[in-house]
């Protein structure tokens, strides 16, 4: 969001590609959600929140990193 306060402000941006680190999983998304707690957050309502939106997502893990035990990739 460029500007807390206004939910006008909500724009896509396109972030760039990175391996996981080493105790994280990358997901290639294939749905999101918004909730109402993200609304807030757009309204500037939870300052407690970070700036990122749409935590919720579905699809399939793509990658795993090194110290990631329990969970399957397609490598």
């Amino acid at each position: 969001m460029s500007q807390r306060g206004i939910l006008d402000n909500l724009i896509l941006q396109p972030m760039m590609r990175r391996p996981p680190g080493d105790e994280e999983i990358e997901i290639r998304v294939r749905a999101t959600g918004l909730n109402f707690r993200d609304v807030l957050n757009a309204l500037g309502m939870r300052p407690e929140d970070s700036d990122a939106l749409g935590g919720e997502c579905a699809g399939e893990i793509v990658a795993l990193g090194k110290d990631v035990h329990g969970f399957c990739s397609r490598r």
